[in-house]
């Protein structure tokens, strides 16, 4: 099993550069930002802490506004 996902996992580190080309070339990319993709960020991160909120769905989004502003009253 260990094999395979070595395998899967190189297949997939030689082919995603040749994807994200390809996905250039057909204008679906940024030409400026693709590299974001490989973990080459284009912006400078200010300094300070930094919370991350994922949401998959509205909703989700929806559900974390209240925590988001309760951050923003604690920090002022």
């Amino acid at each position: 099993m260990f094999f395979l996902y070595q395998t899967i996992l190189t297949l997939v580190i030689i082919i995603s550069p040749i994807i994200i080309s390809y996905r250039i070339l057909k204008n679906k990319e940024d030409k400026k930002r693709f590299l974001e993709k490989f973990c080459f960020f284009s912006k400078k991160r200010r300094g300070g802490k930094l919370i991350w909120f994922h949401s998959s769905s509205v909703g989700e989004l929806l559900s974390i506004i209240p925590i988001i502003e309760q951050y923003e009253k604690k920090k002022q």
